[in-house]
């Protein structure tokens, strides 16, 4: 009775199968009273070793049949089987003269084994083994023998469902922890959506304003340049004009938030860069700040405007600056990277501007929002909340990514990473040398400018320098004016934003009527800044334009 209480107790217990199989073995070979206990789970048409007591394992074949001998009869029968000398019966003296022959078999003389069932799914064998002598089993050691396999047939049917429980939940949560993190992930995509279209949105509302900012300023620029022809240059007129040089530069700030000035690229080696800047970031520092500039031992060329990238550079300077506060230090270091393992959506060739600050740094949800416009964490009087914005935007139209580092208390590092420049690789791209312009001549334009006022000024300013001018208002009258003048006109000049058609498309057409004509572009805003659309223009002038400009651009495309 002992025995079987020691064996039953793991069958109730809660640890798995395989912790407690041996004392669950050496308890059935103590009842019956054997040498060795044996149990097989049935797979299929096999029977797979689960667990042996008193048989050295090297003695023991991991798989069996379960179709033939006396296993073949109790998964047939599903009852009891009682074999008291193996070398006398029928069905196993030939296997036990075999296994006599075999130094590594398990030799045995007497043999009882009873089929472990739980309801109606026969889960294996159960088989008990006298080894030295020949010995009988009696029905009711055959009785306990059927009861102890069922029992050890219930508790491997309970590890089974436990594994099978175990692994359900191993699976259901890894199922949620992957719904979270898809949750996560969508609520990041969500966000850069939702800041992609806020973008999007004010990049082409500043598109507006700067494009009627521009024909306005267009009009006083050239205003006050007519009133010099007239009365001279004066002390007013200059100061005049350096207003709205003032007014062009912020309204090319608007235009490069927006993504909506055509680019100007070339080739800029960021270590000099950085040098030349250097006196003019610390005059916007106060003593306490201290500016450390790290340059790279080779060169770190990168191809861009180099307004935008004076833009990039100052706004984070700036920004670093107002973080620090009172007292510490702003590093700006530069660097050429490569990286063949990155994935097709980064840059894996480039040069990554870095600035860091020791300022007061920014929580992990304040990071989420800070390159969206008019997100500001500065009072309403000191921040606008576009500076990273604009450079947000910038950097995206020059082809980059920018990111950011920052702990609270623990100062940001900003990282701008922009395609590197290859010059021999892209010799192709380099400019081709200008030849100076032409003296004035009596040259007729052909202008198509949709904004009345804008229209009346660059008149007067092309006929002052000597042009003939054919005005239009809309692309249909400037292709009409086009075929009615064929032979005379030397020039197209057209705003690109007309109100019947784009300027892209209204040289196609005129260049179908007259091939190879000059053409050149003077607008406040090109939608998109999409260089494939003003590719095939000669010259491209951002408004407001000067007289010199446009003299300089007419001389260029009829040399």
């Amino acid at each position: 009775m002992r025995a079987l209480a020691a064996m039953t107790h793991p069958i109730v217990g809660r640890n798995p199968l395989d912790q407690e199989l041996t004392q669950l073995l050496s308890g059935v070979r103590d009842l019956i009273h054997v040498d060795a206990v044996i149990v097989r789970e049935i797979v299929g048409t096999e029977l797979h070793l689960r667990g042996a007591v008193g048989v050295p394992s090297n003695n023991l074949w991991p798989t069996i049949s379960a179709q033939g001998g006396i296993a073949g009869r109790m998964v047939a029968e599903r009852s009891a089987v009682s074999v008291p000398d193996v070398r006398r019966d029928a069905a196993t003296a030939r296997f036990a003269r075999e296994a006599r022959n075999d130094p590594s078999a398990f030799i045995f003389s007497s043999y009882a084994g009873a089929p472990m069932i739980v309801g109606d799914e026969l889960i294996g064998l159960l088989g008990v083994y006298a080894i030295a002598h020949v010995r009988e089993f009696t029905d009711d050691e055959l009785n306990q023998l059927q009861i102890l396999a069922n029992h050890i047939a219930a508790w491997m049917m309970n590890d089974r469902l436990y594994r099978e429980l175990r692994e359900s939940a191993d699976r259901l949560r890894e199922e949620i922890a992957e719904r979270q993190r898809s949750e996560i992930e969508r609520q990041a995509l969500e966000r850069q959506l939702r800041l992609a279209q806020k973008m999007d949105s004010l990049g082409r509302m500043a598109g507006g304003i700067a494009h009627d900012f521009n024909n306005l300023l267009t009009v006083l620029v050239a205003g006050v340049e007519l009133l010099e022809l007239e009365h001279g240059q004066s002390k007013n007129t200059e100061n005049m004009k350096q207003a709205m040089a003032t007014a062009s530069g912020m309204t090319r700030q608007l235009l490069a938030f927006g993504q909506n000035q055509p680019l100007q690229p070339c080739a800029i080696e960021l270590n000099a860069f950085l040098r030349d800047a250097q006196d003019m970031l610390r005059r916007l520092m106060p003593a306490e700040i201290a500016i450390e500039i790290s340059c790279n031992a080779s060169p770190c060329v990168v191809k861009v405007d180099a307004s935008q990238l004076s833009q990039i550079l100052l706004n984070l300077v700036v920004n670093a600056r107002d973080a620090i506060g009172e007292r510490g230090t702003i590093r700006i270091a530069c660097r050429n990277v490569s990286d063949e393992s990155q994935p097709d959506n980064e840059l894996a060739d480039y040069v990554e501007l870095t600035v860091a600050d020791d300022g007061c740094g920014m929580t992990s949800e304040v990071c989420q929002h800070i390159f969206e416009p008019f997100y500001s964490t500065k009072s309403g009087a000191t921040g606008t909340g576009l500076g990273l914005a604009t450079v947000y935007g910038i950097v995206n139209q020059l082809g980059g990514t920018i990111s950011v580092e920052s702990e609270l208390g623990q100062g940001a590092t900003f990282r701008v990473q922009l395609p590197r420049f290859d010059s021999e690789a892209d010799s192709a791209d380099a400019p081709e040398t200008r030849q100076p312009p032409l003296a004035c001549a009596a040259h007729t334009v052909l202008l198509c400018e949709d904004n009345e006022s804008v229209r009346s000024v660059l008149i007067a300013l092309l006929e002052s320098a000597n042009y003939r001018v054919i005005p239009a208002g809309t692309a249909q009258e400037a292709l009409e004016l086009a075929l009615a003048h064929l032979d005379q006109i030397d020039l197209l000049m057209t705003d690109f934003d007309l109100p019947d058609l784009r300027g892209d498309a209204l040289l196609d057409r005129v260049r179908s009527l007259r091939e190879g004509l000059p053409a050149i572009l003077v607008s406040g805003c090109i939608p998109d800044a999409g260089m494939s659309d003003i590719r095939h223009f000669n010259e491209v002038l951002l408004k407001p334009v000067t007289k010199s400009k446009l003299v300089e651009a007419i001389g260029h495309c009829l040399a």
